[in-house]
C-alpha cells in the first residue's frame, strides 16, 4: 500500500476461514489463533477499520480489474451490497470477527436476507 501498488483484502480459503469479518478482524487487530490462544503477529502492519473495509471492498475490485463495476456504491455500477448486523466502524475490536450480513444484495437483486 505505501508503494501504491494496487492492495485489495482476502482471505485464503480454505487455509483459513472464509468470513470476510474475520480477516478484518486479523487486519485491525493482528491476533492470531495458536492452539489454545491468540497472539499478536507483526503488530506495526496492523490497518485501521476503514482501511481494513476499503481493501475489501474498492481495493478488491481494483486489483481484479473490476473498479469500473463494483468496489463502491456509485450509479452506473452493479448494485452488490451488503446489510450487516453491525456497524465494523464503532463495535469493539474484539466483535469484528463476529459481524455478519443481514441482508446481501447481488446485482441489485435480494440473494440472502436473515432477520430482516
Amino acid at each position: 500500500m505505501a508503494a501504491g501498488i494496487p492492495t485489495g483484502g482476502g482471505t485464503d480459503a480454505p487455509v483459513v476461514d472464509w468470513n470476510p469479518f474475520e480477516s478484518i478482524w486479523w487486519m485491525v487487530t493482528r491476533q492470531v489463533y495458536t492452539q489454545n490462544a491468540t497472539r499478536v503477529l507483526g503488530p506495526e502492519e496492523a490497518v485501521d477499520r476503514a482501511v481494513a473495509l476499503d481493501l475489501y471492498t474498492r481495493g478488491s475490485a481494483e486489483t481484479c480489474f473490476m473498479e469500473d463495476k463494483v468496489g463502491t456504491i456509485e450509479g452506473g455500477k452493479l448494485a452488490d451490497l451488503a446489510v450487516l448486523t453491525d456497524d465494523p466502524l464503532t463495535i469493539p475490536a474484539e466483535r469484528l470477527r463476529d459481524v455478519r450480513a443481514a441482508l446481501t444484495l447481488l446485482g441489485g437483486q435480494i440473494v440472502h436476507r436473515d432477520g430482516l
